[in-house]
């Protein structure tokens, strides 16, 4: 059983006219005959009941119509899903990353290539106020950043946690002592926010 048994009984079963079933798939009418006949042979039943004056289906072949018409859908759906598999492995995933996440990098990258592994990638360093823009116009498909991002058109996802701590000699002014617990105030320290790190440079880009 082929494919072009399943459309040419589809075709015969939608159009109850084995002419109009073979205009329709750019065939001569024997060569559906047969397709048909040949299906009936293999299946061992009737499929369709014909006569000199009409064709209509059997039992069997209503019930036969309905789950060749899912099969044929699914097989649509396979054929689409291959061909976008295909044109992405020619299609780089462009992705920007700021000095703050290449620890986070490399980690992410390898299990991008486990799962993926003919997709090319497109990495670029891009400051994180750039970011934002380049998602929004198209020229990055993703960026690895720190949160918070605040734009109503992007979807963000949370992939890591890190503490931060800040180190002071043991006589520093800031420095609390073993049971005093200093609060922020006037003069006193406070640890800088990743919103507060140093851009890196202009976006450089390179293919891995």
């Amino acid at each position: 059983m082929e494919l072009r048994h399943l459309s040419g009984f589809v075709a015969v079963s939608e159009e109850l006219h084995f002419g109009r079933a073979a205009e329709r798939l750019h065939v001569s009418q024997p060569a559906v005959s047969r397709l048909v006949r040949n299906l009936e042979k293999e299946l061992g039943v009737a499929l369709l009941d014909r006569s000199t004056h009409h064709v209509e289906l059997t039992a069997a072949g209503l019930a036969f119509l309905i789950e060749v018409r899912v099969v044929l859908d699914q097989v649509g759906v396979a054929s689409r899903a291959a061909r976008q598999a295909a044109a992405a492995v020619h299609i780089p995933l462009r992705i920007g990353f700021t000095e703050c996440t290449e620890e986070l990098l490399p980690r992410a990258l390898r299990s991008f290539r486990r799962q993926l592994p003919p997709v090319r990638l497109d990495l670029r360093q891009v400051d994180r106020d750039a970011q934002v823009q380049s998602l929004v116009e198209g020229e990055l498909d993703v960026a690895m950043r720190r949160i918070p991002i605040e734009h109503t058109t992007l979807q963000t996802e949370l992939v890591m946690r890190e503490p931060m701590v800040v180190a002071l000699p043991a006589r520093h002014a800031g420095r609390a002592g073993p049971t005093e617990r200093r609060r922020p105030g006037r003069g006193s320290l406070r640890a800088a926010s990743p919103d507060c790190l140093p851009p890196g440079p202009r976006p450089v880009a390179y293919a891995v």
